[in-house]
């Protein structure tokens, strides 16, 4: 199967990153992201988390590895519960 390239997650993820450093930011020197960036960074990322972790199980089910495909299955079901928490409702379309 082809993997789901997602340039929004990729662009932003990689800023996280740099030469294997440790994951604190402030360490880092990268600021926190805030109010509606934060909030599409993690719409962005619970998205293609669903999307490949359904991928994934599907691989997993084809080789019989049970579980890992119910693990696989809990990871879709966490990251569709996060896009439903972050995704914008109809008011803040109003608001815009």
């Amino acid at each position: 199967m082809p993997r789901k390239n997602n340039p929004l997650v990729s662009e932003n993820v990689h800023i996280y990153r740099k030469n294997g450093a440790s994951d604190d930011l402030a360490a880092l020197g990268i600021p926190r992201l805030s109010g509606n960036e934060l909030a599409s960074l993690q719409l962005s990322v619970a998205s293609y988390v669903e999307s490949m972790a359904s991928e994934l199980r599907l691989m997993a089910r084809a080789a019989e590895l049970e579980s890992l495909s119910y693990f696989l299955e809990m990871v879709r079901v966490e990251a569709s519960i996060q896009i439903a928490a972050h995704a914008p409702t109809d008011s803040d379309a109003a608001n815009s």
